[in-house]
């Protein structure tokens, strides 16, 4: 399991959205399995298998939560910048990186998680189904429709509102 437990700690973080949290959530997947290690070693996928049991380990979290009423931290992106570009550029991109960062925020919680795993950590669609326990279809549906919402918030499609003009509205 070692080689996995940062993926798991990154995966558990998206969850969670705070450090704590997240470092809790991998801790009590860790114990769990600590007593499991026979059947892992069946296991032919692991890292999506592991993932698999951080997110059901996720879901009885909130569950629990949310019978005694407490607030998450919002999740931050890391932004990501080179040090090779100039300084406007370098502003352009952080100025992007806060652009797509909030519109990520207002996306639905299964949207973000989706955006994370697929597009930002870059597991494959088959491996976050397994991880979400969704099938591939359903999958490939949300992310499409996930994507179609970031253009129209990032106003990345040639007529996205408000720049759309209406017949009526023409001089």
């Amino acid at each position: 399991m070692r080689p996995h437990v940062l993926a798991m700690y990154r995966f558990a973080y998206r969850l969670m959205r705070s450090r704590p949290d997240a470092e809790d959530l991998v801790q009590d997947v860790l114990a769990k399995l600590y007593q499991r290690t026979d059947e892992m070693s069946q296991v032919r996928d692991l890292k999506p298998w592991l993932m698999r049991v951080v997110y059901h380990q996720f879901v009885d979290v909130i569950r629990r939560r949310s019978r005694a009423p407490t607030t998450m931290a919002e999740a931050k992106f890391l932004e990501i910048v080179d040090p090779a570009l100039g300084p406007d550029d370098q502003a352009d991109v952080a100025q992007l990186s806060e652009r797509v960062r909030l519109a990520v925020s207002r996306l639905r919680r299964d949207q973000q998680l989706l955006v994370g795993l697929h597009l930002i950590d870059g597991f494959t669609l088959e491996e976050v189904a397994q991880m979400l326990d969704v099938p591939l279809g359903t999958l490939k549906s949300r992310l499409h429709r996930t994507r179609a919402e970031l253009k129209k918030m990032l106003r990345l499609e040639p007529f996205a509102p408000p720049e759309r003009v209406r017949d009526h509205e023409m001089p």
